[in-house]
């Protein structure tokens, strides 16, 4: 029976010798959490920044929502200046008068005229 001697098992986030287990990775739960976070990090930084802009739009359409009340048309201006990203929402929605709502989790908007937007809320439901 041959034996054969492997390199010396190096840590994969400080570089430090393994000591223990053949199939050890790293040698400290520190540098495994360490390791992963770093590599997570490019994959979950484009996620962060969407749900960001997504609830700020939602945080935008409420406070507009709560201030003009029954009267829930706002002009496009005052959402631009307080942010407003027209690009992010989370679903569409079509009205029985064919205008497409596009929702930021449950406050909607729709263009009316004008430069005018016309702000909704999506009736709650319970699951």
């Amino acid at each position: 029976m041959e034996i054969v001697y492997n390199e010396i098992q190096q840590c994969k986030e400080c570089g430090d010798r393994l000591r223990g287990r053949a199939d050890k990775r790293y040698c400290h739960d520190a540098c495994r959490s360490a390791f992963n976070n770093r590599k997570n990090k490019a994959l979950l930084d484009p996620i962060k920044s969407i749900n960001m802009a997504l609830s700020r739009n939602r945080k935008i359409l409420k406070e507009v929502y709560d201030l003009v009340g029954d009267e829930n048309s706002v002009n496009v201006r005052k959402l631009i200046i307080k942010g407003f990203l027209f690009d992010y929402y989370t679903h569409i929605q079509d009205a029985s008068d064919g205008k497409k709502y596009k929702y930021c989790y449950d406050f909607g908007y729709v263009e009316s005229s004008n430069g005018e937007y016309l702000i909704s809320k999506y009736p709650v439901t319970y699951l």
